[in-house]
């Protein structure tokens, strides 16, 4: 199985936890809300659940939708690390509990022109 292009998921097995990918759209939704897609690069140490939905805390690249598809083609083929010029767009991102079991995330960096939730 192929990740699709845009989803933000490189491993096969990324694709086939499918509790992971029910949080991972969520992510990809605010990403997309800011005119962005979220790449992947690791979970990070902070988990929980909301409602029926289990969270954990992300780092990763939260990229403008017109520099993804260029992203993407240096994601995929870095083995592991990508070059300096895509720094700008790392980013956690940082879920919470919104009530009524409704999960948000906000994508948190230390750069100024870095777009958040």
């Amino acid at each position: 199985m192929a990740t699709p292009r845009r989803s933000g998921l490189r491993l096969d097995a990324d694709l086939r936890d499918t509790e992971f990918v029910r949080y991972f759209s969520i992510v990809q939704d605010a990403a997309k809300r800011l005119g962005c897609v979220f790449y992947l690069w690791s979970p990070e140490a902070r988990d929980g659940q909301v409602g029926d939905v289990w969270c954990e805390d992300l780092s990763g690249w939260l990229v403008p939708a017109h520099d993804a598809d260029a992203f993407e083609d240096v994601w995929r083929n870095s083995d592991p690390d990508l070059t300096d010029d895509w720094d700008r767009y790392s980013v956690f991102a940082i879920w919470s509990d919104a009530g009524d079991a409704h999960v948000s995330i906000k994508f948190e960096n230390n750069l100024a022109n870095t777009p958040s939730s």
